[in-house]
């Protein structure tokens, strides 16, 4: 075969397989659920009511007919998003031309005790975008009560950011008590973790004689490394280990084992409230 016979195999080869080469580059799947709701929302930080429990300091954000309320008190109450309603006309001046939003059935469950109900409240100025007010208005059988906030606009929303030390103070949601040194029981009460690069110091508070005459004791257990992601934060120091998961706001959930006994914790981790 000569020479230019050869080459116009090769070609017609060639045009053959370009022709039948048809795969498409799928085309970006639009934008949806969280991600999407979040980058729709003005965020705002917001203080209100009491220093102590929860709802007194809240990250809010609002947009795109929606209100996601997430708790960042010390027993922050759960995240939660709600809906705006259009039939509200409030009759009072205070809350003139602010819209009213429904459906934190999450946060209401957490909350617990007689709140079945509750209400958020924005200004216009924080619907336009601005710094503003916003009101919660809680709701049960024996009554209810409203508090007022006070919230400036921020940037963007809350997130974890593993490059930044945390500083975990947590709290296990029971008691974990043994028989220690008499009267009364032992019971681990508190951990608090403070990182520092890799590592991380871990430090447990006791209260021994609980039940008797309670003692306060703390006890360090030294550093160990502690590993992080976007959604888990993980470490063992000796016979003890925290295992948690990211919840929103400052707060994750998970498990606390000493010497072989799990116990639920919760845990706020104060460092991403830093300036």
């Amino acid at each position: 075969m000569s020479f230019a016979a050869r080459f116009s195999v090769v070609a017609a080869v060639l045009l053959v397989g370009c022709a039948a080469d048809t795969t498409e580059i799928p085309a970006a799947e639009p934008e949806t659920g969280e991600d999407a709701e979040i980058k729709a929302m003005k965020f705002f930080d917001c203080r209100g009511g009491s220093n102590d429990g929860n709802m007194n300091h809240l990250e809010l954000g609002v947009g795109g007919g929606k209100a996601r309320v997430t708790d960042l008190s010390k027993d922050a109450a759960v995240q939660d998003t709600g809906k705006s309603d259009p039939s509200y006309k409030p009759n009072s001046a205070e809350y003139k031309d602010s819209t009213r939003y429904l459906g934190f059935d999450k946060t209401v469950e957490s909350i617990g005790g007689d709140v079945a109900d509750l209400q958020l409240m924005t200004s216009k100025e924080i619907e336009a975008g601005q710094s503003g007010k916003a009101w919660i208005r809680m709701a049960g059988p024996e009554g209810g009560g409203t508090t007022r906030y006070t919230c400036t606009k921020k940037t963007k929303a809350l997130a974890v950011d593993t490059k930044i030390a945390s500083r975990l103070v947590c709290s296990l949601d029971k008691l974990a008590c043994h028989k220690g040194a008499p009267p009364g029981d032992t019971c681990l009460a508190d951990v608090l973790v403070m990182q520092s690069g890799g590592s991380a110091s871990m430090r447990v508070t006791w209260l021994d004689h609980f039940g008797v005459n309670v003692k306060e004791r703390k006890e360090s257990l030294g550093n160990a490394p502690l590993s992080r992601t976007k959604t888990t934060a993980k470490g063992t120091w000796g016979t003890d280990a925290l295992s948690l998961k990211y919840r929103a706001g400052i707060t994750y959930t998970g498990t606390f084992e000493d010497a072989g006994t799990k116990s639920p914790i919760t845990c706020n981790d104060l460092a991403m409230l830093d300036d």
